[in-house]
């Protein structure tokens, strides 16, 4: 099963990669849009290696959903009550959707953002030379930063399903997310400058807010089949005049193997009825 998994993970970086290098031009031209200059290679081998990084960088994000899905394929037998096809299914489009969100917020907006702060900071005496290396690294780190953080409302509805935490809780949460959007800005290499530093903490904040109108929705659609099953045990302790805690739902029995049909067994005979018993039904009043 392990070898079988990895063939079609490794085959899937392969063919990814094949079509990076064909397209190898275009996905260059892409990287390059946001600093709008030359590039330049300080090595015999720069040109070569950078190819490769592009073609390997395409590879992985065209084999990143067979990858996910085999690895959730390869350990689905020790979770099988954790989650279900379904449930996989929803998680992979939902991430992949972030992913794709983060990376376009960053490479419209905060990228170019960032780029043209570092481009005015020098002075009329100064030329930058930036090689394609040092660029690449930057923007893959850039992107690779915004692509993670677009995760919090999936990572926040993980937490939540195994401890149920509840909008009221993270609203009580807000000031240290605020405080912490902004730490985690300032911490990362792949903001040094204040504008990115602004252009991170503030998509955390707001994710942040989705996280916890999610979190509501998702906790309210999980409370409904309790209240189907409550309601009836309720309706009938007003009709009997019971307490609530007297009735409770009946459960559902499932056999297991073998099955003994009981309506197949001869009943016995009824045993005959003591002689030393009082029968009050044949007293006269």
């Amino acid at each position: 099963e392990l070898r079988s998994r990895l063939f079609y993970c490794v085959s899937a970086l392969l063919v990814g990669s094949v079509i990076g290098y064909i397209y190898r031009g275009a996905v260059i031209s892409f990287l390059q849009h946001p600093l709008n200059q030359q590039l330049y290679y300080t090595s015999p081998s720069g040109a070569f290696n950078f190819v490769m990084k592009i073609s390997l960088l395409v590879g992985f994000l065209v084999a990143l959903p067979v990858i996910s899905y085999n690895i959730l394929r390869f350990v689905e037998p020790a979770f099988k009550d954790a989650f279900s096809h379904r449930l996989v299914a929803i998680v992979l489009l939902a991430s992949s959707a972030l992913t794709v969100a983060g990376v376009a917020f960053a490479y419209y907006l905060s990228l170019p953002a960032a780029l043209h702060f570092f481009g005015t900071v020098g002075t009329s005496n100064l030329q930058a030379i930036i090689s394609v290396d040092q660029y690449f690294n930057f923007v893959f780190a850039y992107l690779t930063t915004f692509a993670l953080v677009f995760q919090l409302p999936l990572l926040v509805l993980f937490i939540n399903r195994i401890t149920p935490i509840g909008p009221g809780k993270m609203g009580r949460w807000r000031k240290f997310v605020i405080v912490g959007a902004f730490g985690i800005a300032v911490v990362l290499p792949a903001a040094p400058d204040p504008l990115s530093q602004l252009m991170l903490a503030i998509p955390i904040i707001a994710l942040y807010e989705v996280s916890i109108i999610t979190v509501w929705l998702v906790n309210r659609r999980s409370n409904r089949p309790a209240a189907a099953v409550v309601a009836p045990v309720a309706a009938a302790s007003a009709a009997w005049n019971l307490p609530p805690s007297r009735v409770s739902p009946r459960p559902v029995y499932r056999p297991t193997s073998p099955v003994i049909d009981l309506r197949q067994v001869a009943a016995p005979a009824p045993a005959p009825a003591p002689r030393n018993i009082l029968d009050l039904r044949t007293q006269s009043q």
